[in-house]
Order: C-alpha cells, then structure tokens, then sequence
C-alpha cells in the first residue's frame, strides 16, 4: 500500500517533503496492506482536504496525518481487519508500528 505522509507545519497540513515539485510523491512510502490498508476514520476530514491538493487526488494510497508529540511523528490508521494502529513516523528510523499492549 502507498502511504502518503503528511505533517502540521505554519498552522496548517503540509506534504512531509514540502518541496516545489513532486511534493506529495516525495512524501510517500510503501506498507503491506496486512499493517495499513485504510486511514483512521478520525482523520476523514484532514484526509479529505489534503487529496485536493494532490495531483492525482490521492487516489489508491493511504493519507497519513503525522502529529509530533514529544519531539516524535505520530499517526494512526486502520490495518486489513478494520483494527486501529498507532504508527510513528522517524526522519532517520522510519515508519513503524507501535505494539498494542493487548498483543
């Protein structure tokens, strides 16, 4: 699955490579569908606005809205069986999963 990783920056949501051109292509990565397949409900109406500032419209990708808390990147979506997934998003580890405690 593409996800698109999108951040707070100036009071508003911006491509996480918030470059002139290819902006929203630089912000992308790939995920198994198993561990992102859908974005978090909660985050419809962010995710609804930032696709009309994509090319394609955002069209068969995830959008993640990344929030920093604590000096961290934070996120959440749904995995393939509709389960909430907390992720975090590092400039130099990358994308990964949190562990749910029930696990």
């Amino acid at each position: 699955m593409t996800v698109r990783l999108a951040r707070q920056k100036d009071g508003g949501w911006r491509p996480w490579r918030d470059s002139d051109g290819h902006a929203w292509e630089l912000s992308q990565l790939s995920v198994r569908r198993a561990l992102v397949a859908e974005e978090s409900p909660e985050d419809k109406p962010t995710t609804d606005d930032l696709r009309k500032t994509m090319p394609d419209e955002g069209r068969y990708c995830v959008v993640l809205p990344l929030c920093e808390k604590n000096g961290r990147w934070m996120g959440s979506a749904l995995n393939k069986n509709k389960k909430p997934v907390a992720i975090e998003y590092d400039v130099d580890l990358g994308f990964s999963l949190l562990k749910d405690d029930d696990e």
